[in-house]
């Protein structure tokens, strides 16, 4: 076979593979484009899903925090007033309430164990064992020992204070960690996360 002949061969060769095969990588190339769509869209549809979440936790964990630590406030700031009743009516509030709240709460942290890092995790936590559980043993040891003898007023007021600055101010900056991990917060989180760590330290169990 002479040269000229080979050369209409191959030319005819490529020909009929140029009809199959660039039809054939097309398809793949679409192909593949479009599995990348497939995915790039559950990839986001996921991603929004996992907002949602983390926005629903941070709503719900600080409702509920806000929820307990005010019906004891109320409780403490009404045992000092003249008409009983609102005493009354406020430490009733929080009896029909309490349970429900604090499983809210600790329901709030349980979802937090795959949506925040671990040590947001553990101020949560933290929070919870240690300040709100404490709160709940404080004012029932008020109300028991009324019960047994009148107790001054100086340990209610002591106790609503620590209640509204002490506990909120610890509250506000544990759910400022929880926004900054969830990026649910502007600013400087790295720096805001370092003040955090240095401000939220576990406690040492409160006397009493």
């Amino acid at each position: 076979m002479d040269e000229f002949t080979q050369k209409l061969v191959l030319l005819g060769v490529t020909a009929v593979l140029s009809g199959f095969l660039i039809p054939f990588i097309m398809k793949q190339i679409e192909g593949n484009r479009h599995r990348e769509q497939k995915y790039l869209e559950a990839e986001l549809a996921r991603q929004g899903k996992l907002i949602d979440a983390q926005a629903e936790l941070l709503a719900e964990f600080a409702t509920c925090v806000w929820e307990y630590e005010f019906r004891v406030v109320a409780v403490t700031y009404y045992r000092g007033v003249t008409d009983k009743e609102l005493y009354l009516s406020a430490l009733t509030k929080y009896d029909e309430t309490v349970i429900e709240t604090l499983v809210r709460i600790r329901t709030a942290i349980s979802k937090a164990l795959y949506l925040t890092s671990p040590e947001t995790y553990q101020k949560m936590r933290n929070l919870y064992f240690e300040k709100l559980l404490s709160l709940d043993r404080k004012l029932r040891a008020l109300i028991e020992s009324e019960h047994e003898s009148p107790i001054s007023q100086d340990d209610w007021h002591e106790l609503n204070r620590y209640a509204v600055r002490e506990l909120a101010d610890y509250t506000d900056q544990v759910l400022e960690s929880l926004a900054l991990d969830l990026k649910l917060k502007q600013g400087n989180t790295s720096e805001r996360n370092r003040q955090s760590n240095k401000q939220i330290q576990p406690t040492q169990k409160t006397r009493g």
